[in-house]
């Protein structure tokens, strides 16, 4: 028996086969509070809206990362993702929102668009 889920639930595009998640800890590598953490989620959403044309956030969920002297650090992490048209997106080395090395932040991933005017940016 086949069955369509996309053509049973009234689909009418090709879903897109790439999701981009942006994991936003609410704490620096030190364990120091991020300071306005809240407007760094709303920021990772509406850039991921403006990437994927809509982007869903879950609440703050625990989680913990081993850092390089062997403790874990336990912090509140915000997930933002959206569904991705890999040909609108290029990876690149700086990341548009504004964070510097001196942020305490222990990875950090930018990306910018083909059409970065779309998104309100400047290419770098």
């Amino acid at each position: 028996m086949e069955f369509n889920l996309g053509k049973e639930l009234g689909a009418t595009e090709e879903p897109s086969a790439q999701r981009l998640t942006l994991y936003i800890p609410n704490k620096d590598r030190h364990g120091e509070l991020i300071e306005g953490h809240q407007g760094w989620c709303t920021e990772a959403q509406e850039l991921l809206t403006a990437i994927g044309d809509g982007a869903t956030a879950f609440p703050p969920v625990d989680g913990t990362w081993r850092k390089p002297d062997g403790s874990d650090l336990w912090e509140q992490t915000k997930i933002v993702y959206t569904y991705i048209d890999p040909d609108k997106l290029v990876l690149c080395q700086t990341l548009i929102l504004g964070s510097t090395p001196s942020a305490n932040r222990g990875v950090l991933l930018g990306f910018r668009s083909l059409q970065p005017e779309v998104l309100g940016l400047t290419q770098h």
